[in-house]
């Protein structure tokens, strides 16, 4: 009798430490609009197929979800890896994304040997941009950019423009050969003529069936004239056996970029002198196990 009555107490005492040990409910987190005024002015020049300058801008007022989509930043071997995952449809976002086009006024565009221009924004609030032949801002010009304000209050800063990035090697990129094989163990050397500036190198992959998108943002020195893409970084993206088919693109520019803030409004003035961009071929054969 007394066995039976102990045994009763000790399964009584487990059932009870067993409830207690039970992890708490997870709650989702309540869906939120955020909402992030912004805005850019970009001075470009496109080296290749055909030499063109151009001015855009845009200003906006973004609203989204606060569970969609659903993006990680990670600094990987010195490099910016974003990844971003496409949310599911059942995710029970309430916010709808929203996009209301803003204007900062007359945006006039100085430096250089060239006319100042300026940019208007049209009845939409949009700017329709500027183009012309050939380079309008030589390496090294320091480049005024100056808004007059309006719903983004009036701001103004000085960006020099960066040179461009003459690839010197390796070979296949030079020759635009299509598509270009990615060496997962050693990384990805770039060589160029050393200029002014920083050099900036984004990898892109991104696959619908997977829903994906990798972003592999990196930066080096232009007068250094050589950067290797760590393998550290390119291990972040996927393999593919269709070895005849491109799956990432690489961009290169020359860049300079300046972030101020306008009221509440944040923006980015950039000068980018940027190369064709080159298909890549990440065979998983090479790749690095995960």
């Amino acid at each position: 009798m007394r066995r039976a009555v102990l045994a009763l107490l000790v399964l009584c005492c487990a059932l009870s430490c067993a409830k207690e040990e039970e992890p708490p409910t997870t709650v989702a987190p309540n869906d939120t609009c955020l909402r992030e005024k912004k805005g850019k002015v970009s001075l470009l020049i496109d080296a290749e197929p055909i030499e063109q300058s151009r001015v855009t801008a845009k200003f906006a007022t973004v609203t989204i979800s606060s569970r969609a989509p659903r993006c990680t930043t990670r600094t990987i071997a010195g490099c910016t890896v974003t990844e971003c995952i496409s949310a599911d449809p059942n995710a029970g976002t309430q916010c709808a994304s929203l996009e209301q086009i803003t204007t900062a006024g007359a945006i006039s565009v100085s430096g250089g040997d060239k006319p100042p221009l300026t940019l208007n924004s049209d009845a939409k609030r949009s700017y329709a941009g500027f183009s012309s032949a050939g380079p309008r801002w030589a390496p090294g010009t320091e480049v005024t950019v100056d808004a007059a304000g309006g719903d983004v209050p009036a701001f103004n800063t000085k960006i020099v423009f960066p040179s461009r990035v003459e690839i010197l090697g390796p070979p296949d990129y030079v020759a635009k050969k299509n598509p270009i094989p990615l060496d997962w163990k050693n990384g990805v050397p770039l060589q160029w003529k050393p200029g002014v500036g920083t050099v900036y190198l984004h990898l892109i992959q991104g696959d619908p069936e997977l829903r994906k998108q990798t972003d592999i943002e990196c930066e080096a020195e232009s007068s250094k004239g050589t950067y290797t893409i760590p393998s550290e970084a390119l291990q972040q993206l996927e393999g593919t056996r269709e070895t005849g088919k491109a799956n990432a693109l690489l961009e290169v520019a020359g860049r300079a970029r300046v972030e101020l803030t306008a009221g509440e409004h944040k923006v980015l003035v950039e000068a980018l002198y940027r190369e064709e961009p080159r298909q890549l071929l990440l065979a998983l054969d090479g790749a690095i196990p995960k």
